[in-house]
């Protein structure tokens, strides 16, 4: 069965609407976290990697998937594909270098700041250092920078106008104060004590039922797109830690 075509069907032009009934539609499909193509050498750098697959999504691309299904101007497959490489690549290029997914904080948010704003009520931070040095080494898609030095990786970065090592700073909230939830919005996993990232998971909070609900692809037990309370899901994590709480994004 071709999922995009069914999927197209039941666009409405009405984004809410839309975010509603795509986040339903997709619960149930099995986690894998996204992996572009190998690069081999440089030169695969600067390649057009740009790939979807609604047989497995990560985090990050359930998010990005049914916001490309809501946003899309005309329910086509060329419109979905316009819709999702706009939010998953900085300026619209599908290039390695480009892609938002790997820095939640640093470029996911703010390359999408056209369709989202960040409302966390909150003026408490989480800050890191992302070392893009380490980050490209230890990368299974750039295999070829593991034999590189930290000078020579460096200088790749410079070439594509990307900083070594940039200071990163996010909003939360505390997972124990309680907020008015919008009807809509991306929720992040803020981490304030980690290395290299902090931000480690990403979700769609949703007004249905008279509760908030929490739709997700989770890298635990059952590995897939699973709905919950978003209170429940919280308060798993209350004192842990490493978590400080959530950012919100709403849409704009």
């Amino acid at each position: 069965m071709n999922h995009l075509a069914e999927l197209l069907k039941s666009w409405q032009p009405n984004i809410t609407n839309n975010i509603h009934y795509y986040s339903r539609e997709l619960l149930g499909i099995p986690y894998s976290v996204y992996q572009g193509p190998i690069k081999h050498n440089i030169q695969d750098l600067t390649v057009q990697e740009f790939n979807y697959d609604f047989n497995s999504l990560d985090c990050v691309t359930y998010v990005e998937t049914v916001l490309a299904l809501s946003f899309m101007s005309q329910p086509t497959q060329a419109n979905f594909e316009s819709s999702l490489k706009k939010i998953r690549y900085k300026n619209n290029v599908a290039t390695f270098f480009n892609r938002n997914h790997d820095f939640t904080c640093s470029m996911w948010l703010p390359n999408n700041s056209d369709i989202l704003i960040d409302t966390t009520p909150n003026n408490l931070t989480a800050k890191t250092t992302l070392d893009k040095i380490n980050w490209l080494r230890d990368n299974p898609e750039t295999p070829f920078a593991k034999d590189m030095s930290d000078l020579e990786l460096e200088n790749l970065l410079e070439i594509y106008n990307i900083m070594p090592r940039e200071k990163s700073t996010i909003k939360y909230i505390n997972l124990s104060k309680i907020i008015e939830f919008p009807e809509i919005s991306v929720i992040s996993i803020v981490r304030k004590n980690w290395q290299n990232l902090n931000v480690s998971h990403m979700g769609l909070a949703l007004k249905e039922q008279n509760m908030i609900l929490f739709r997700h692809a989770t890298s635990i037990d059952p590995y897939c797109v699973v709905e919950l309370p978003l209170e429940e899901y919280l308060q798993r994590y209350v004192g842990h830690e490493t978590i400080g709480g959530i950012n919100v994004a709403t849409l704009k």
